[in-house]
């Protein structure tokens, strides 16, 4: 638990004995105040830690779902000969499969949520669901979560002094 977690809920306890907004009291007003500020402390804590939670959590479930960088035909044959699905490697069984157009094998559960991600074979890239655009995913160094725009330079051009005194003229 943090500092500013704890100074809430002496904050809020402190509230509880004095109690209440006044105006015929001030002290009380800055119980009331102090009551304000601890909740809204306790509100952004809250918010914070769950986002940092949810963002970890994200990467961790999409990491299995990123493409490699590379797929050599060694591990494309070694799947298929094994009946291994390409993404979480786990057994593919019977009717539990999907077989791309370049005979890369895919368990249904990851066809299908790689279908939602991106719809691209990992192997020739080709569409999972043909009525589903393809959006081919990109990993950035820095953070996935995080988008860049690029920065537009602005240059103006300066008319000469003696120029634009002269058309004033």
């Amino acid at each position: 638990i943090g500092i500013s977690l704890i100074c809430s809920y002496l904050l809020i306890t402190l509230y509880l004995i004095f109690g209440g907004f006044s105006l015929k009291y001030p002290t009380v007003t800055y119980n009331s105040l102090a009551y304000i500020l601890a909740i809204y402390i306790i509100i952004k804590n809250i918010k914070t830690e769950k986002t940092a939670e949810s963002k970890v959590e994200f990467k961790e479930i999409l990491g299995i779902f990123i493409k490699p960088e590379s797929l050599t035909e060694e591990e494309i044959t070694f799947h298929k000969e094994q009946k291994i699905c390409l993404v979480c490697k786990g057994n593919v069984l019977g009717f539990n499969s999907f077989i791309c157009k370049c005979d890369a094998l895919y368990c249904l559960n990851c066809a299908q949520t790689l279908s939602d991600l991106e719809n691209a074979c990992w192997v020739c890239e080709a569409p999972f669901d043909e009525l589903k655009p393809v959006k081919l995913y990109k990993e950035k160094e820095d953070d996935p979560l995080v988008e860049e725009k690029p920065h537009k330079k602005i240059i103006f051009k300066i008319k000469n002094k003696e120029n634009s005194l002269d058309k004033n003229k």
